[in-house]
């Protein structure tokens, strides 16, 4: 049986990694639009900053909804 609390933990994290993968689609279509214009490797580099970048609020956003699940 799951509560209310529950419920919205889930649609939180559950928000967060759709945010996360919105910003990995996002980058690939980038990547294939820059293609043309800047060399591969500045695109790789650039791709992880951006993944990196995106990951660390989305972890900070789930151990924040674990931290405060308990009140």
């Amino acid at each position: 049986m799951v509560n209310s609390s529950n419920k919205i933990v889930l649609a939180e994290i559950l928000s967060l990694v759709i945010l996360f993968i919105s910003v990995c689609l996002l980058v690939c279509i980038a990547d294939s639009l820059l293609n043309v214009t800047a060399p591969k490797m500045v695109i790789d580099i650039l791709k992880m900053i951006v993944i990196v970048v995106s990951l660390i609020p989305t972890g900070f956003g789930i151990m924040f909804i674990f931290k405060n699940r308990d009140e």
